[in-house]
């Protein structure tokens, strides 16, 4: 969810038996001013590999909360990122 303009960038759910992020895949809830979305995300298992799961306001707002919920594992490998920030 990409937001250039003003308001409340909306939310990313998702449930999974497995989740895989790879070479430089990016799952991102953003917007410009105002608060971030959410990202939900419910699977046995999720392997991210150099890739990113973010939420950003780069103006006044919040960052959005990650719900990252696994039943085995989760796994960051090669830089992987799980961010939430505001820019300003």
């Amino acid at each position: 969810v990409s937001n250039s303009a003003t308001g409340k960038a909306g939310t990313i759910q998702t449930s999974t038996d497995q989740l895989q992020l790879t070479n430089g895949a990016r799952l991102t809830a953003e917007v410009k001013d105002g608060d971030s979305g959410e990202i939900r995300i419910n699977s046995r298992q999720a392997q991210l590999n150099a890739s990113t799961i973010s939420t950003n306001t780069s103006g006044r707002g919040n960052g959005g909360m990650i719900n990252v919920v696994t039943r085995e594992n989760l796994q960051l490998s090669n830089a992987a990122q799980v961010t939430a920030q505001t820019s300003h």
